[in-house]
Order: structure tokens, then C-alpha cells, then sequence
């Protein structure tokens, strides 16, 4: 899922029930949705990929485990890519 700017950072690797193919450059995977991304494990039901913004369009239930083993868990969110910025609803 890595978009062609960001080429060094590590690979993603995705999971779910089904992956779809939407509007424009969007990736959508459905069901039981897992991405790892160097040492981060996001768990979601929906997560929509723009490979043209390199954002993430997360629906919940959330669960982000870092590198670090902290766990957030949250109802929706937008991310960068790479996990690392963006905007978390309902994060505890």
C-alpha cells in the first residue's frame, strides 16, 4: 500500500474478507480488515486506501497497536499511510 513518493518506508501488508476497487485510485478492503506496517497493527471493519493522497479512511470498531505495544482503540479515523499522523474520533 506504500504510495510511490514514500517508496522507503516499509510495505504494508493487508488483509480482509474482501478488497474492492473504488472510484478513481481507492482501494477498499471489507471485513475483519488488518494492515501491518513495520511493527503497527491496525484492526478495523472498513478501511478505504487513496493511493493518490496516501490516505487511510478507517471505520470502526478501531484497534491500533504500536511498536511499543500501546493500544489505541477508536470508533473512525483518517491516517496518513503510514500510520503515523491524522485525525482519530473517539480514541481511548
Amino acid at each position: 500500500m506504500a504510495a510511490p513518493a514514500l517508496a522507503q518506508q516499509a510495505p504494508a501488508t493487508l488483509v480482509a474478507d474482501r478488497l474492492e476497487l473504488g472510484t478513481g485510485n481507492v482501494i477498499v478492503a471489507i471485513g475483519n480488515v488488518e494492515v501491518i506496517q513495520d511493527g503497527q497493527r491496525l484492526r478495523a471493519s472498513r478501511v478505504e486506501y487513496d493511493r493518490t493522497t496516501g490516505t487511510l479512511k478507517i471505520e470502526g470498531p478501531i484497534t491500533l497497536v504500536a511498536r511499543d505495544g500501546t493500544v489505541i482503540t477508536a470508533t473512525a479515523a483518517e491516517l496518513s499511510d503510514d500510520l503515523k499522523s491524522g485525525i482519530i474520533e473517539s480514541a481511548r
